[in-house]
C-alpha cells in the first residue's frame, strides 16, 4: 500500500474535484467514501475501523474551507461541497 502525504483537508479536496466539484456540489458521503477509497483507513472510527467517521471527513471539509488553509472549498453539509473559484 502506498502511504498518501497529504493533509486532511487536501485529500478531501482532491475529492471534491474527482467527483466534479469543480461544476457542482457533492454531499459530504460521497466524499467519504471516495476518501477512504484513496487514504484506506485515514477518516476511519479507531474501535471500529470498518465505519468511515463523517465528523473526521466534516472536520477536514472545513479545514479545507478556511482562509488559512488555502480557502479551497465552498459550502456545507447542507448543500455540500464544491471547489472554490
Amino acid at each position: 500500500m502506498v502511504e498518501i502525504n497529504l493533509t486532511n483537508p487536501q485529500i478531501v479536496t482532491l475529492v471534491v474535484a474527482q467527483l466534479g466539484g469543480d461544476q457542482k456540489f457533492v454531499d459530504r458521503e460521497d466524499i467519504a467514501v471516495q476518501a477512504n477509497v484513496l487514504a484506506p483507513g485515514r477518516f476511519c472510527w479507531r474501535k471500529y475501523p470498518q465505519y468511515i467517521d463523517l465528523d473526521s471527513v466534516g472536520v477536514a471539509l472545513r479545514d479545507a474551507k478556511k482562509e488559512k488553509n488555502g480557502a479551497l472549498l465552498v459550502g456545507d453539509n447542507t448543500k455540500g461541497w464544491m471547489l472554490s473559484p
